[in-house]
């Protein structure tokens, strides 16, 4: 009873001194490893990153058959959720942003159209790849 005692006592300063230096415990980082799902390596994100194909295609709805104008809207969250299904690229290792002039920095797309987009890997320089993205009628 006594050695129950001293090693939940132990376990507590120990959870304490990982929290009041910012880290995480070996519990927590136990717990992120079997969470995170399969670590990528640089080379294996780069390699994804260069065998990007050269657009996507969303199908939206259209406000009325004669408007460019989409039933909501087209952001970088779905672009990233596609490069994750897709390409097996997780938001995690590249981040999205618009090249098209049209769009400010995080910008929804709202109407039918091609945009320019580029994938840049997260820490690696000036690593990037262009993608077209396209947004067609959704014939239903």
């Amino acid at each position: 009873m006594v050695q129950n005692k001293l090693s939940l006592r132990n376990a507590r300063l120990q959870a304490q001194r990982f929290k009041a230096t910012g880290q995480s415990t070996p519990d927590e980082v136990s717990d992120l490893n079997h969470t995170a799902g399969p670590v990528t390596t640089p080379s294996q994100t780069l390699a994804s990153l260069y065998d990007l194909p050269p657009s996507f295609v969303f199908a939206r709805r259209t406000i009325s058959a004669a408007s460019d104008s989409i039933h909501g809207s087209l952001t970088l969250s779905d672009i990233a959720a596609r490069l994750q299904e897709e390409c097996g690229l997780s938001s995690l290792d590249v981040e999205v942003v618009w090249r098209d002039v049209r769009l400010e920095e995080g910008a929804r797309i709202r109407s039918l159209g091609s945009y320019d987009a580029v994938v840049r890997v997260r820490g690696m320089g000036q690593e990037e790849a262009p993608l077209s993205i396209e947004i067609t009628p959704l014939h239903e």
